[in-house]
């Protein structure tokens, strides 16, 4: 909603249902749609795009000027990632690999994994 960077999201969990039967929402607290409700997506989305964020700094340390390896990309979000009933998160490799798939159907340049 800031800066438009975000411009798709898809979610794969097919190999998450074949491996584990499926997913418990009202345990695990996720949700059934690309929304990363644990923030690794939007920690690793900020370290791959992040756009640059001046008086930056780590409680008062290492001050200056953050970015993102891309600061002006463009950034799509494929979510592989999946908790079961104990919160623990799997990331299966068909759900990667279909990722990968439609990310190149997309037209992705650069994938940050």
């Amino acid at each position: 909603m800031c800066c438009r960077k975000l411009i798709g999201a898809r979610y794969f969990i097919n190999g998450f249902y074949a491996a584990y039967g499926g997913l418990n929402f009202s345990a695990t607290g996720e949700f059934f749609s690309p929304r990363d409700r644990g923030g690794h997506g939007t920690h690793t989305l900020s370290t791959a795009g992040g756009n640059f964020v001046r008086n930056a700094s780590l409680y008062g340390h290492a001050e200056g000027v953050a970015k993102g390896g891309a600061p002006h990309a463009r950034v799509a979000t494929y979510k592989v990632c999946w908790p079961d009933d104990n919160g623990d998160y799997s990331c299966y490799d068909a759900n990667i690999l279909v990722a990968f798939d439609v990310g190149m159907h997309d037209g992705v340049d650069v994938f940050s994994i």
